[in-house]
């Protein structure tokens, strides 16, 4: 399974839009902020096609040394 990082997504942006580097850049940087911010708010994020972002509270579970 291949990782994604945003450097590679902003690449992608520029081969395949035609944005420059910069622009790519803040495009996906902007996108995770808005991300953030919205689940922060309490919101969920459908992107169609892809899923359902959300948080959830979980209960605590031990941890092991």
């Amino acid at each position: 399974m291949a990782t994604l990082t945003k450097a590679e997504l902003a690449t992608r942006i520029v081969d395949e839009v035609g944005l420059n580097h910069r622009e790519a850049k803040e495009m996906v940087e902007l996108f995770f902020h808005e991300l953030s911010n919205t689940l922060e708010a309490g919101d969920e994020v459908k992107l169609a096609g892809f899923g359902v972002f959300g948080l959830r509270d979980k209960p605590e579970r031990p941890g092991r040394n």
